[in-house]
């Protein structure tokens, strides 16, 4: 293989850490999906109990017939859309069994491993390597990068499908036949947003980290990164609302939860529709940012190490986003304090007032508090 020196070093950089990615995969997915099933093994059993026999007799109104029950046992998502146009039809009135493995505390450090992964590779690298140290190997920086970025992938990606799987076959072995009804194409749609989101997680991470040389400042961006497509969803739906005069039923609002699904990329599992268009924006999306990263990291001044930002562009791209990101967010504090709610033209007004003070703001802080963010480095 070409470069194997490289791939060898490279993959001795992250090899602990993706060890430690692997157990949280199967942590958060596997051992979730496994706690879920027994879960569904103890409804059966609650089922057969004579305590749910005795509430059935006692309940007149709430009494559930065997149809009902067998459609509380039956599994037809890993993961059930919370908005009605897109649950199967024959669930609406009685819901299916229901996964809740995404919720787990396992779940959520899945997710900060991915994206503490990428802040790994190329924040700290400058403080764990040397400055100079990439500068004297005998390979391109572009190609480092690549290499770096194609072991990371396939460690996050090999993690996603071994727990996943480990998890279906568990599911398929341990639930009678009969009750498995899995709706494939959706499962296949969410299985490949879901491993398409942990990957952009983790490039967001590494463009964040190239972006800013400085580690401290890095990671106080990439937190706030990861909030953003929530802000944004927020601001969709209120503004859909204010179009429809804030009477819009969840039918009505059916055409823009694609869109908010491609916006909504740290969010694994959280897909909504059953739009194809969505794991596609994912692909492409990150192959963009595959590609800016190895610019930027073939690009980037050594010189630049520990300073607040790599490149002079990319402190407008942070004002812009942090002021716009901020002024969203409490227009939408404002707008969700009055019963009707405000007009459109009102909250673009006063989202745009605190966009352009918070922009002069943080610029003015910045600048005066730059010494706090960097962390030099001399040696």
């Amino acid at each position: 293989m070409k470069n194997r020196g490289l791939w060898y070093k490279e993959w001795l950089g992250i090899r602990w850490f993706a060890l430690v990615i692997f157990i949280l995969f199967l942590g958060g997915l596997f051992w979730g999906i496994f706690n879920d099933v027994n879960r569904w093994h103890e409804t059966v059993e609650y089922y057969d109990s004579s305590e749910f026999a005795k509430t059935q007799r006692e309940s007149k109104d709430n009494r559930m017939s065997p149809d009902d029950i067998n459609k509380s046992l039956t599994v037809v998502y890993l993961v059930q859309p919370d908005y009605e146009p897109y649950i199967n039809a024959a669930y609406k009135y009685s819901s299916n069994f229901v996964f809740y493995f995404s919720y787990s505390l396992f779940f959520l450090f899945v997710k900060i491993a991915v994206f503490g992964l990428g802040l790994f590779l190329v924040l700290f690298e400058r403080f764990t390597r040397g400055n100079r140290f990439v500068a004297t190997l005998p390979y391109k920086r572009s190609r480092v990068m690549a290499v770096r970025l194609l072991i990371a992938s396939l460690a996050i990606t090999a993690s996603f499908f071994v727990s996943v799987g480990l998890g279906l076959v568990y599911i398929n072995q341990s639930i009678d036949p009969d009750f498995i009804q899995w709706d494939v194409s959706r499962l296949l749609l969410l299985l490949g947003s879901a491993w398409l989101s942990y990957l952009l997680l983790f490039l967001s991470a590494i463009v964040i980290g190239l972006a800013i040389a400085s580690p401290f400042a890095g990671v106080l961006i990439g937190l706030g990164t990861v909030f953003v497509p929530n802000v944004l969803i927020t601001s969709i739906d209120r503004l859909f609302l204010m179009n429809a005069n804030h009477a819009a039923s969840m039918h009505e609002m059916k055409s823009i939860i694609p869109f908010e699904d491609c916006i909504n990329i740290f969010d694994p599992f959280g897909m909504q529709s059953d739009s194809a268009f969505v794991p596609l924006f994912y692909g492409v999306l990150a192959l963009i940012l595959t590609i800016l990263a190895i610019l930027m990291y073939k690009f980037q001044a050594i010189e630049k190490n520990g300073q607040l930002f790599a490149f002079d562009w990319v402190k407008w791209v942070v004002y812009g986003g942090f002021s716009i990101s901020t002024a969203l967010s409490i227009t939408n504090l404002i707008d969700g304090n009055y019963t009707d709610g405000l007009q459109m033209s009102t909250y673009f007004v006063i989202a745009g007032i605190i966009a352009v003070v918070l922009f002069i703001v943080i610029a003015i802080v910045v600048k005066r508090l730059t010494a706090y963010f960097q962390m030099a480095k001399t040696s």
